[in-house]
């Protein structure tokens, strides 16, 4: 009986807030948005005596793959968080994840980025590649790449944390039984 003579139908302690799971949804559909924004914009800078600097997309080189990943995040957290599921919004740590060790991988491998710049804009191969990267003055990660890398990040860790929610309320459940 409630303090008003009414019949409760939960136990003290059991009523259920989604105001957590919105909070952290939100903050992971941040993550997923910085994400997906960053897969567009620069990922690298190559610079030579030739031509000066120029930069490289995100959509030449693993952008479309972490573009692809940001959208199914996104989507997941958006999921669980209109269904009120915490471990439906924990799903999506997989391709934050993934995403993010795609995005480290790039960011990490300056050359590999300089490499497609030199295949795709300026149509060379094999040991043409090779020669004309040995006369390059530098090549860099950009700002687009690290966004996406702390975007995912983000929605990862905004994952995760669903993850715990779910957790502690299943865990709930079976000591309430």
């Amino acid at each position: 009986m409630s303090a008003y003579g009414q019949l409760s139908h939960t136990r003290p302690g059991a009523a259920r807030s989604s105001r957590p799971l919105v909070i952290v949804g939100g903050v992971g559909l941040v993550g997923s948005l910085g994400a997906l924004s960053g897969s567009l914009l620069p990922w690298g800078s190559v610079e030579s005596a030739a031509w000066g600097t120029k930069h490289i997309s995100g959509m030449d080189a693993d952008g479309a793959l972490t573009l692809v990943a940001a959208l199914a995040t996104a989507a997941l957290l958006v999921l669980g968080v209109l269904a009120k599921r915490d471990a439906l919004a924990s799903v999506a740590a997989a391709p934050a994840l993934v995403g993010a060790v795609i995005a480290v991988r790039s960011a990490t491998d300056t050359e590999g980025l300089a490499r497609i710049y030199v295949e795709d804009e300026l149509g060379r191969s094999g040991d043409e590649v090779d020669a004309l990267l040995a006369t390059l003055k530098g090549y860099s990660a950009a700002a687009g790449v690290w966004l996406v890398v702390a975007g995912f990040l983000l929605a990862l860790a905004a994952a995760l944390t669903a993850g715990l929610f779910a957790y502690r309320k299943a865990r709930l459940r079976s000591r309430n039984g």
